[in-house]
């Protein structure tokens, strides 16, 4: 037997207890050690993380925003982002890090709330999409893997390229929401191969955060004029 192949099977005998004692699971959020390998979070990020109360004047003003002039039907998101929070750190790291399985998780998670909204077996799961620039140089779409996660607990077929951002839009980061929506206005497009498969669908349009709702606005418009059924935003978190 070679020494590679030796090694190989070595490590495929490591018993999974072992293993995991060489290589304790960490929080994904601040790094510690878990004591719970079933979870993600310790216990500290756990707590901070603050859900959306359907009832909160945050998720009403948002939800109002979006849906008085008929630009989406409905809204799920679970958690708040708060700045230094927990939250921030994960999708900093969904982003920005190549964590994509922190955005399946958080896709699993905005699913629970999805219930009501998945248009009786008529649903697709649009990822807002990324200029193919900024795609190319982050090599990934952290919406997409947000979908894939909803996916994966609702069985909605994801369709990653139904919706194009054809203009290279500058960051919303220090942008008021007149600016936003002036930024993102007319930047994205359904091609015309995908009209016809999302003609009288249920749209489950995902995004990571929604702040002033300017870009999940944007995205809708474009939606439209393909004449689909119904919208809904989903996105991790609403900022506060």
């Amino acid at each position: 037997m070679h020494a590679a192949q030796g090694l190989i099977l070595s490590v495929k005998s490591v018993s999974a207890p072992f293993f995991a004692f060489l290589f304790p699971p960490s929080c994904l959020a601040c790094l510690s050690p878990l004591s719970n390998n079933s979870s993600s979070l310790c216990l500290a990020c756990t707590r901070c993380l603050r859900r959306v109360d359907k009832h909160d004047a945050v998720f009403q003003r948002t939800l109002l925003a979006l849906t008085s002039d008929g630009s989406l039907d409905g809204m799920v998101a679970p958690f708040y982002f708060e700045k230094e929070g927990p939250l921030q750190q994960l999708i900093h790291k969904l982003k920005y890090g190549g964590m994509t399985r922190i955005g399946v998780l958080v896709g699993e998670e905005i699913a629970a709330g999805i219930a009501g909204h998945r248009g009786d077996g008529n649903a697709v799961i649009v990822p807002v999409p990324l200029h193919r620039a900024k795609r190319r140089e982050r090599g990934y779409n952290q919406s997409y893997f947000i979908g894939r996660g909803i996916s994966r607990e609702l069985g909605v077929p994801v369709r990653e390229w139904a919706l194009r951002r054809e203009i290279y839009t500058r960051s919303q980061t220090t942008l008021d929401i007149i600016e936003r929506a002036k930024n993102v206005e007319g930047a994205f497009r359904v091609p015309s191969r995908s009209v016809d498969a999302l003609r009288g669908k249920t749209v489950l349009l995902v995004d990571d955060v929604i702040t002033t709702g300017a870009t999940i606005r944007a995205c809708a418009a474009a939606l439209r004029e393909a004449n689909v059924e119904r919208i809904i935003a989903c996105a991790a978190a609403l900022a506060i």
